[in-house]
C-alpha cells in the first residue's frame, strides 16, 4: 500500500474471537482500512446470520466498505483433519443461503462471497437474483478444484446473467505459482466473450469499488 497508494486496497482478517468493532473503525479512521475481510466466522463454526457477526456487517454498512465474507472450502481437501482452526471447518455449514438475511437487514452495504459459494451453484444463483447488490468472487476456486469442475461452475454463473457481478482474485500469499493457474483458469474459458473475460479481469471490481471513469481510464492508460 506505501508502495502504490492508488492501486493497493488494505483488508483485515475478521474473527468473532479476535477482532473488535472499535479496533477495526480505528484504523479504518487512519486510512489503513478499506475491506472489512476476509471474514472468517466459518472458521469458527459460526454462520453468517449468527448475532455474534452482525455488529462487523453492521460496520461495513457504516463505514461504507467492502465486505468479503468467506465459505467454502477453506484449504485443500480434508483440511477439517489438519487442526487449529481447521478443525471447525464444516460442508454442512457452507451454504451461502445462510447470508440471505443479512443481505436483507443490510440492502446498501457492498459485499461479496468468496470463492462465489462453491459448490452451492443453484442456491448461489437464487441469491443473485434475489439480491442485485450480491457479488461473488472467484478466487481459490479457479485453480484448486479441476478446472472442469471450475469452468462448469463459472458458466453455470454466467450463463443465469451474473457475468458482471464476478470478480476475479488469486487468494494466494504463500503460494504465488498458482496466480498463473489462477489467471489460465479464467482467460482459458472458450466460453466467455472478451468482454465478459474483461469484466472479470477488471470492470466489474471497478464498478464494485466506485471507481471513477477518470480512475478507470488511468489504469488502463498505464497497463
Amino acid at each position: 500500500h506505501e508502495a502504490d497508494q492508488d492501486r493497493v486496497l488494505i483488508g483485515s482478517m475478521v474473527s468473532t474471537r479476535r477482532s473488535t468493532v472499535d479496533e477495526l473503525r480505528r484504523q479504518h479512521g487512519e486510512g489503513k482500512l478499506h475491506i472489512l475481510g476476509e471474514m472468517g466466522p466459518y472458521y469458527e463454526g459460526l454462520r453468517a446470520d449468527d448475532p455474534a457477526v452482525k455488529p462487523f456487517f453492521d460496520l461495513a454498512e457504516e463505514l461504507g466498505i467492502p465486505a468479503a465474507y468467506h465459505l467454502f472450502p477453506g484449504g485443500g481437501p480434508g483440511s477439517l483433519y489438519a487442526g487449529g482452526m481447521m478443525s471447525r471447518i464444516r460442508a454442512a455449514n457452507a451454504d451461502p443461503m445462510q447470508i440471505e438475511e443479512v443481505l436483507v437487514t443490510h440492502p446498501t452495504m457492498k459485499i461479496y462471497v468468496m470463492h462465489a459459494g462453491w459448490p452451492y451453484l443453484e442456491n448461489m444463483k437464487a441469491l443473485m437474483f434475489a439480491h442485485p447488490q450480491l457479488h461473488v468472487g472467484i478466487a481459490a476456486i479457479n485453480w484448486l478444484i479441476p478446472t472442469v469442475e471450475f469452468h462448469t461452475f463459472l458458466k453455470g454463473l454466467v450463463d443465469a446473467g451474473y457475468g458482471k457481478r464476478i470478480l476475479w482474485g488469486t487468494d494466494q500469499m504463500g503460494m504465488p505459482s498458482v496466480m498463473d493457474d489462477a489467471f489460465e483458469a479464467v482467460d482459458g474459458a472458450s466460453f466467455l466473450t472478451a468482454e465478459q473475460t474483461a469484466d472479470i479481469f477488471y470492470f466489474n471490481a471497478a464498478r464494485f469499488l466506485g471507481l471513477s471513469e477518470e480512475e478507470i481510464a488511468g489504469h488502463w492508460a498505464t497497463n
